[in-house]
Parts: C-alpha cells; sequence; structure tokens
C-alpha cells in the first residue's frame, strides 16, 4: 500500500474558503460571468500556510492516517477557487449524525463506559455504507465533469490530445471503481447477543484506525470537492472562448512567460487547464485511496470480531442468513413479486422459512415502518434497502432464539479492496503522465514543483 500512496508525492490542493465581507451573492448581482468569479475567489486565496487553519473545522482528528510526507502549504494555492453557491449539485461533506454517532460510540469506549458492542457494529455498517455511497456520487458527479472535458476539442480546452487520451483512462478505471464500490461493498451485517461478547484490545485497535481514516476522508472528500468545481469553471470558460482574468491562479496570461508577453496565452492556458485537471485526478487518486484504507482497517474488525466469537465458544449461525440473503438477492433481479396482505410482525419469518422470496420483499416493503428502530439499526436514513431490513428481523428473532449464536454476513470486504487496488495502479500511471507533462509546460502560476 505504502508503494501507491508514495507515488503521489504532492498533496491534493485545499482552499481557504473564507469569504470576504464585500462578496456579493448571484442573486444580488444578477449574471455573473465565470471569470468574474474566478478573479473574485481568486483576491480571496491568502498566501501563507496559516490561512489553511481556518479552512479545517474537523480539527478534533490528531493523527492523520495518510501516509504522506508532503506538505500541504506546497500546492495550498493550486486550486482556483473557493466554494460557491452554484455548488448545491455536489455533495455537503459535513459530518453528518451517522459519523457524529459513530465517534460517540467510540469516546465511550475509551472513557471505559458501559456500551454494548452489538451496537457499535451497527453503526460501523451504516457509517461505512453511508461513506461508500457519498464516495460513488461523488466520484460519478466528477466522471461526467471529465468526460465532459475529453469530449471537447483540444483546441477548445487548450490542452493537448494526450491529455485527453489520459484523461480517458483514469475515466476507465475510475468507472471500473464505481462498479467495484456498488456491487460488491456492502459491509457485513453483524448479530450477536448484546451480553455474549464485550469490548477487548482485538477490536478496540481497528475501531481506532477506523476513526482516522474516516476523518481523513472527509477532508479528501471536501478536497476532491473544491477541485471539481475548478475543472467545471474552467470548462465553462474554455466553452464561452474569454480569456481568464489576469492575476488568477488559472490566469492563462501573466506576461511572465518567455515571450509572447501580449500573445494569446496559449501555453499558460495549456499549463492551467492541464493543471486543474491534474489535481483533481489526484484528490479522486487519493480519495479512493483513503477509501481502500478504512475498508481494510473494517475487514480486520469483522476478522477480530469473527475470532473474538469462536474463542468464547458461540454458535456460527451466518451461513443460514447468508442462504436467505441470496435467494432474497435472487428474488430481487427476477421482481414479480405478488401483492400480499399486511400480518404481524411473526409472519416475516414464516414466510422466509416457507422460501417465499417475492413475498418476503413486499411484505418488507408494507410493513417497513413498523420495524422497531433496533431491528434496522444498519440502514441509513436514505437506504430503501428491503434486503438489509429483513435480514435485521430475521436475525434479531434468531440470536433471540439462540443467545449462544453469532452472525457475519459473508460479504468479503478484502475483495472490495483488492478491486480498487487493480484500478489505482493504472490511474497513478496516467496521472504522472499528465503531471510530467505539465511539469514540462511553462509555469505561469502557484504550482510547485518538487
Amino acid at each position: 500500500m505504502c508503494q501507491v500512496e508514495e507515488s503521489v508525492s504532492e498533496q491534493t490542493p485545499m482552499l481557504n474558503t473564507k469569504k470576504g465581507n464585500d462578496e456579493s451573492s448571484d442573486d444580488e448581482l444578477g449574471s455573473v460571468s465565470p471569470l468574474d468569479e474566478i478573479a473574485a475567489c481568486n483576491a480571496q486565496l491568502e498566501p501563507d500556510n496559516a490561512s489553511f487553519d481556518g479552512h479545517r473545522d474537523r480539527t478534533d482528528s490528531i493523527t492523520r492516517s495518510d501516509t504522506s510526507g508532503s506538505s500541504i502549504g506546497d500546492l495550498g494555492d493550486l486550486t482556483p477557487c473557493n466554494a460557491s453557491p452554484n455548488l448545491n449539485a455536489l455533495m455537503s461533506f459535513q459530518r453528518d449524525d451517522t459519523e457524529e454517532c459513530w465517534r460517540s460510540t467510540i469516546k465511550s469506549l475509551l472513557d471505559q463506559k458501559p456500551s454494548n458492542a452489538l451496537h457499535m457494529f451497527h453503526i460501523l455498517h451504516r457509517v461505512v455504507k453511508d461513506i461508500i455511497r457519498k464516495c460513488v456520487l461523488l466520484t460519478r458527479e466528477a466522471c461526467v465533469t471529465l468526460n465532459e472535458y475529453v469530449e471537447e476539442d483540444p483546441a477548445t480546452t487548450g490542452c493537448c490530445a494526450q491529455s485527453h487520451v489520459n484523461c480517458r483512462q483514469m475515466l476507465t478505471h475510475l468507472n471500473s471503481a464505481i462498479i467495484v464500490l456498488t456491487t460488491h461493498a456492502d459491509p457485513p451485517l453483524v448479530w450477536f447477543s448484546p451480553t455474549a461478547l464485550k469490548m477487548d484490545g482485538a477490536l478496540r485497535f481497528p475501531m481506532l484506525q477506523i476513526r482516522e481514516h474516516i476523518d481523513t476522508l472527509l477532508d479528501r472528500k471536501d478536497q476532491t470537492s473544491e477541485c471539481l468545481f475548478s475543472v467545471r469553471a474552467t470548462l465553462k470558460v474554455c466553452k464561452l472562448g474569454e480569456r481568464l482574468p489576469e492575476g488568477s491562479s488559472t490566469s492563462s496570461g501573466g506576461g511572465g512567460g518567455t515571450g509572447g508577453g501580449g500573445g494569446s496565452g496559449a501555453d499558460g492556458g495549456c499549463y492551467s487547464n492541464e493543471e486543474s485537471i491534474l489535481d483533481l485526478g489526484k484528490a479522486l487518486y487519493k480519495l479512493h485511496l483513503q477509501l481502500l484504507l478504512l475498508l481494510e482497517a473494517a475487514a480486520k474488525m469483522y476478522i477480530a470480531l469473527s475470532v473474538s466469537a469462536v474463542e468464547n465458544k458461540l454458535q456460527n449461525l451466518s451461513a443460514e442468513v447468508s442462504t436467505v440473503r441470496r435467494a432474497l438477492l435472487r428474488a430481487k433481479e427476477e421482481s414479480g413479486t405478488h401483492p400480499l396482505a399486511p400480518t404481524p410482525e411473526e409472519s416475516l419469518v414464516q414466510i422466509l422459512q416457507e422460501s417465499d422470496w417475492p413475498n418476503a420483499l413486499t411484505y418488507a416493503k408494507q410493513n417497513k415502518s413498523r420495524w422497531l428502530n433496533e431491528l434496522i439499526s444498519t440502514g441509513t436514513e436514505e437506504d430503501d434497502d428491503d434486503i438489509t431490513s429483513i435480514l435485521s428481523v430475521y436475525c434479531h428473532l434468531l440470536i433471540e432464539k439462540h443467545s449462544d449464536g453469532f452472525i457475519v454476513t459473508e460479504e468479503d470486504l478484502v475483495s472490495v479492496t483488492n478491486g480498487l487496488m487493480t484500478e489505482l495502479f493504472p490511474m497513478l500511471e496516467a496521472l504522472n503522465c499528465i503531471e510530467s507533462r505539465v511539469k514540462g509546460l511553462p509555469k505561469t502560476s502557484n504550482y510547485s514543483q518538487n
């Protein structure tokens, strides 16, 4: 893993998003040119590294799980603009209730307060599932923008044809990563009697690792959304055929290059445009690498749980639940569900025992609002996963009958991390090609060449 991380020698840029007092909204000014947006936000960037401290509202993470030795200040002013009211289409990456619940649970464990280990694994399921969903949505947004870039004529974007080729390579592997995450990355479903297992050192250490990986991953998503907005703004300018304003960190001019002080600035435009693509590519690479590290840590925690359950001589009921899950997945793919009259909650188990999978799915949809909170604690607010709801009810009743049992469904996070790793290496190769080319272009912005 270290070899992959060290290949990118520079930290993805982070912006100071503090707005000036004289900044006006689009509603007050009417239609604003993208050039004005870039010039305005560029003027608000501060050159000193101390300005980045104000940007980070997640100061509770002390130890970073990122192993890169680069300083964030080296590339601090690389991306040309700050957050904008036009960023509504992008995800909001501030901590949500699921992430805060995870941190509160960990804090409780560290303070040696009584805590339910089963509840902690349910929160882990929720936070991992939610983070994967957010990463997939952001990556899809980035793929749409990058695809828009590669479909443009290189003369319009100001970049060479080879840059478009490398960008297509990145797109291929990003789309493959999305497929891996959406088809195989559901975290395991865990159930056991709340009194059967207690938190020990084997479970506590992976839990701390996961906390650090989540903190860093949230920062990675912030950085990626900022870089994505930068590329969108640059593409908007290119399509309008306007010159970037003097003094902008994405400016194609600047008059400081070798010759051509009053020319078209084609070399500078090529530099700044490829630079923004490079920044977005690096941000996406580091986002997926950090997600990979998070999933590896989660996989270790599930393995530690299984070992602890065996040591405590608990009965493994996982195979029975996995069989039900596979049958439900097949029924969902085949659809063709049949109407079912409302029945008491206990009838769901009877439906499953009769192997009436289509009716089980229909029943779950009709009665989802009736489940107790602890029965669907593995779902998110936006989650419409009927199979997870069914399995939660089934597992809950199964553990009530077998208090000495434990369940860890068969989802293999290790295979997911291997799939992500397969896509990250060629993506890194394409990024290195773009970076080598950018370093050979005339330098017209504060780009750090190490």
